[in-house]
């Protein structure tokens, strides 16, 4: 199945089958190695303040837990707070046929990018 490709930059589409191992959700981005790379690093720049902000949350929820174990134990205090899943990157570069390509040269732009965040 055939999926269109934006670029935000000139507006264009382009038409390219997605590589059988990338999920639906995946954002194709097309070759363009400006495009690509400043798309890659602004869904890589949310997910990673996605992170932080998950992590300090976390980090002040087991503070607290640790405060109130220390007041009143273990036994009175509300169950730990558990680590928030981490989101990263995970970009697959194709042709337009849906060929995955690896190597050293394919994230050089002259490949689609299909780009999906993973929940971890």
């Amino acid at each position: 199945m055939s999926h269109l490709c934006h670029n935000v930059y000139t507006q264009e589409m382009a038409e390219a089958q997605k590589p059988t191992n990338v999920s639906d959700d995946a954002v194709c981005i097309p070759p363009s190695p400006v495009t690509q790379a400043s798309t890659i690093a602004s869904i890589e720049a949310a997910n990673a303040h996605d992170n932080a902000q998950a992590l300090t949350g976390w980090v002040r929820g087991l503070r607290d837990w640790a405060t109130n174990v220390k007041q009143g134990g273990a036994q009175h205090a509300p169950p730990r707070p558990k680590k928030p899943a981490v989101y990263r990157t995970e970009v697959t570069y194709a042709d337009a046929s849906g060929a995955v390509q690896t190597g050293p040269h394919a994230d050089a732009g002259g490949y689609y990018a299909w780009v999906v965040t993973i929940v971890t």
